[in-house]
């Protein structure tokens, strides 16, 4: 990974920080999401 720190901006930092956990928490959701529509397609078969 990529290391911010020593830059001359610590605000560059923090924007980075929030972007990665919402990428996180983004990329989660897809998942339960995607899960769900599988236990849907099992369920209910064509």
């Amino acid at each position: 990974m990529t290391r911010l720190k020593g830059l001359e901006n610590p605000t560059m930092d923090v924007y980075v920080d929030a972007l990665v956990r919402v990428t996180i928490q983004d990329l989660q959701q897809q998942k339960q999401k995607l899960r769900c529509e599988q236990v849907d397609a099992v369920s209910m078969p064509r």
